[in-house]
């Protein structure tokens, strides 16, 4: 294919800029090569080629990807040990290319966030690159890496979803024939990870994410945490359950990062470069305490047991699933 001829000039050519050479320390690629388009087929192939290139694997850490639409024209990042990021995207034939500084220090200035998103890469991919790359960066527990994969970007509500995992094992755990059912009232960012961690999805009827309106919401809680995931523990066998209402404080998370939480809403929302910027400022504010440290963020809202069938009513269709537990 002359479009990978194209790619292997332009990946040793960028290297060369970036004064790497294959399998260097502290090297880290970024792509969407598992799901993108190059020149209308798959851009799978790529994955092979800047494996074989820069030496970056999987198996290592170093090569990660992240989920976008399959018709979207493929890109990636080569970064070095210094945080020197080339970043670029396949458009009409060539690759196109922008160079930035990755470095904590520089990325999380929002002066200089701005800027970078500026050019070719944009607010979006810029997200994305930056918030995984400073979460591989901290060495992040390979989950949340995993986490901000599936999603497209780290967030907080990943880091989030990953202390929920954290939850669960220590004060809900599986035994014998128990399953989790995971629910959403409204959805959240952290299902992404918990998909992940637990194999759970809507269509194996096991992770369920309902809307609801926020003035219904607030009836049942008062305070500004997040209502971020309701788990139930069912042990069918035994007809019963055991279920958790866990929040997570936002505004704690934000206001300990230096982050005005407006921010995570500005206008034109993924488009604004504000958007991804507090989203990683806050997530890497977090990755750098403890777990222990980041729980303080997560809490009981409300904790509820009842039969197996019970649970399943919680769950079903149509309903409100915060009156049910709050009937018991």
């Amino acid at each position: 294919m002359n479009e990978l001829i194209a790619a292997k000039k332009t990946i040793t050519q960028i290297m060369t800029e970036l004064g790497v050479e294959k399998n260097d320390p502290g090297m880290l690629v970024i792509t969407n090569a598992e799901y993108a388009q190059l020149e209308g087929g798959p851009a799978t192939l790529l994955l092979d080629m800047l494996s074989e290139l820069t030496g970056c694997t999987r198996g290592k850490g170093s090569l990660l990807g992240a989920l976008t639409s399959s018709g979207i024209p493929v890109w990636f990042s080569i970064r070095n040990g210094s945080g020197k990021t080339a970043f670029l995207q396949w458009k009409t034939g060539s690759f196109q290319s922008q160079f930035f500084d990755a470095s904590p220090g520089t990325l999380l200035n929002y002066e200089n966030w701005d800027a970078i998103a500026d050019g070719i890469i944009g607010p979006d991919k810029l997200y994305t690159i930056g918030s995984i790359g400073s979460l591989w960066l901290l060495k992040a527990p390979w989950l949340v890496l995993k986490g901000a994969e599936m999603h497209g970007a780290g967030c907080p509500g990943n880091n989030a979803g990953f202390l929920i995992h954290n939850y669960l094992q220590k004060y809900l755990p599986l035994a014998g024939s128990d399953y989790y059912m995971f629910l959403f009232a409204p959805p959240t960012c952290g299902m992404d990870i918990l998909r992940l961690i637990y194999a759970s999805s809507a269509g194996e009827k096991q992770m369920l994410a309902m809307k609801i309106a926020p003035e219904k919401l607030s009836t049942y809680f008062t305070s500004n945490v997040v209502t971020f995931a309701t788990v139930i523990r069912i042990n069918q066998a035994q007809n019963s359950s055991k279920g958790v209402v866990l929040g997570f404080d936002l505004q704690a998370a934000c206001r300990d990062a230096g982050v005005d939480v407006a921010t995570f809403f500005p206008k034109g929302n993924r488009a604004n470069s504000q958007f991804g910027f507090s989203r990683t400022k806050v997530s890497i504010a977090m990755a750098m305490l403890s777990i222990d440290e980041q729980m303080k963020y997560i809490s009981e809202l409300k904790v509820f047991s009842g039969t197996e069938q019970f649970a399943q009513k919680i769950a079903a269709n149509g309903c409100d699933p915060y009156e049910k537990i709050f009937s018991l």
